[in-house]
């Protein structure tokens, strides 16, 4: 199960969390991965959350992963290995979840579900038109999680540069312009 969301400028994610219903720790291993909708076959980050060693920040377990920065675009939050007592389905149970677009830095778009191991199978239902959640279809599922804050994404080392050189060579033309 998971989340889609767009980001609409650009964020830096450090941590991935799993819910855990009831804060006890996670029976077995929750996989989360976050996938770029134009190319789902493998994830941009992931990590492997079990037991109750991980910190609980509401009702999630976050791990930290290597941070990982997202330009706008299209993603999902998903994961897998839930057991019956550890996910949270609103459509099923109304439990309330809810989002945080960091004052419009993303936005959730829709919720998906699947079968199988998303490494392997992606999942590609989506709950638009299948659930009718309490709050939202974006939102159906309490499954995975980050934890993220706004990302100024770097210029390429050689643009920086090149535009030193211009205005040196600006300043040059100015320059010689003065001395005539």
């Amino acid at each position: 199960m998971g989340n889609d969301f767009n980001v609409n400028s650009s964020i830096a994610i450090s941590r991935l969390g799993a819910f855990d219903d009831l804060g006890n720790g996670i029976i077995g291993t929750i996989n989360v991965h976050i996938f770029d909708l134009s190319n789902t076959a493998s994830p941009l980050a992931s990590v492997a959350i079990s037991g109750s060693g991980d910190p609980l920040v509401g009702e999630f377990r976050y791990a930290n992963i290597t941070p990982l920065v997202l330009g706008p675009g299209s993603y999902s939050v998903v994961a897998f290995g839930f057991g019956a007592d550890d996910n949270a389905n609103e459509n099923v149970a109304d439990i309330p979840l809810t989002t945080n677009d960091g004052g419009g830095l993303i936005s959730f778009v829709n919720s998906r579900f699947g079968n199988g191991d998303p490494t392997v199978t992606f999942p590609t239902s989506l709950t638009v038109g299948n659930f009718s959640c309490s709050s939202s279809a974006t939102a159906c599922f309490g499954t995975g999680s980050f934890e993220y804050a706004a990302s100024a994404v770097p210029l390429p080392a050689a643009l920086p540069l090149f535009a030193t050189a211009l205005a040196g060579l600006g300043f040059m033309t100015r320059r010689r312009r003065h001395a005539a």
